[in-house]
């Protein structure tokens, strides 16, 4: 039996509102989150469910389905995805694409997110009963697919490049994200530039891993504003970063700050380790922006002024893709 595109549309909309519930199935389902993956804490959880819940609104989801959506998909296809655990529901996004190009979803979630995903499968079936014949979770060998979308690290994606190889495919690979921090960033703007640095730990790949710092900006300013995040190191996974990279960087005698919770370094690279900064100064913004074009590969989303507002990182749009590209053209293509 076949999608219908607007009865799809309804279960996402009953999905948005049942992430904002205030009910016990929402408390257990974070309670276990957490408990199977300490780095989901209900706090971090509840913020991505006010996220999606924001993106799942008739008005939000119209806009997609006109601007990105095929509604005629006549022969569909099993679209094989491999979800990452690093943040949660990470993968939900390409599990909304393919159900609502009306193809199916072959997923082997992470073992990091599996409750999350599963929980947010099981309310689209609830409120539409025949996505339960286009949903599907394993956990073994991927088999009987015609195109695979797989997230993972730079290492596995070399895995997947052979294993997909002869396979329509999107790989993605590590991606970190920057901000361009001009020298009058009002106090706001500071304080909001603290959640795309450290909401979900900074462990996604919209997280802010370095901070182009306009000449002359006092990064201490910057810091004054982010002292409430010292209660991070309260948090033992994150605790035990902290005090692996510090250790790293005292052994080495590497220059750096150290803010108790945080660990920064003058640093041209673009990655940086849970509970570490890198940074950097630049006088010029359009010989800045030349330069971070060349290192598009490994950059998700550019924070700042003229790019995406500070702290709304973490809060893609529907039709904001990962990687740059766009998940839906390719499996209109199918």
């Amino acid at each position: 039996m076949r999608i219908e595109l607007d009865k799809i549309t309804t279960a996402f909309i009953a999905l948005g509102k049942a992430f904002t519930n205030q009910s016990e199935e929402i408390n257990e389902i974070q309670q276990k989150a957490f408990q199977a993956n300490p780095w989901f804490t209900p706090e971090q959880i509840s913020f991505c469910f006010q996220s999606w819940a924001n993106n799942l609104t008739p008005e939000n989801l119209d806009f997609w389905i006109k601007k990105d959506v095929k509604n005629e998909n006549k022969n569909p296809k099993t679209v094989a995805l491999i979800c990452a655990g690093n943040i949660p529901l990470v993968g939900l996004h390409d599990v909304l694409c393919v159900l609502i190009s009306k193809n199916k979803a072959l997923i082997k979630p992470s073992s990091q997110d599996e409750i999350l995903m599963k929980y947010a499968a099981k309310i689209l079936i609830q409120n539409y009963p025949v996505l339960e014949n286009y949903i599907t979770f394993t956990n073994e060998k991927l088999e009987n697919f015609d195109a695979a979308i797989a997230t993972g690290s730079d290492n596995s994606a070399r895995y997947f490049d052979f294993y997909f190889n002869k396979y329509p495919h999107i790989i993605r690979k590590n991606r970190n994200s920057v901000a361009i921090v001009p020298a009058d960033i009002s106090v706001e703007e500071m304080k909001n530039l603290a959640d795309d640095v450290f909401i979900y730990f900074g462990k996604g790949c919209r997280n802010v891993t370095h901070l182009f710092l306009e000449e002359g900006m006092d990064i201490t300013k910057l810091l004054d504003q982010w002292q409430h995040l010292e209660e991070l190191v309260n948090h033992h996974k994150y605790a035990n970063n902290y005090i692996y990279h510090k250790a790293i960087l005292l052994m080495n005698l590497s220059k750096h700050l150290d803010t108790n919770y945080l660990l920064l370094q003058e640093n041209d690279m673009i990655y940086a380790p849970v509970s570490t900064l890198n940074y950097s100064f630049y006088k010029n913004e359009q010989e800045l922006l030349s330069n971070i074009e060349n290192q598009k590969d490994k950059i998700q989303c550019i924070i700042g002024k003229n790019h995406i507002p500070f702290g709304a990182s973490q809060l893609p749009k529907l039709w904001e893709y990962a990687d740059d590209v766009n998940t839906m053209d390719f499996l209109n293509t199918l």
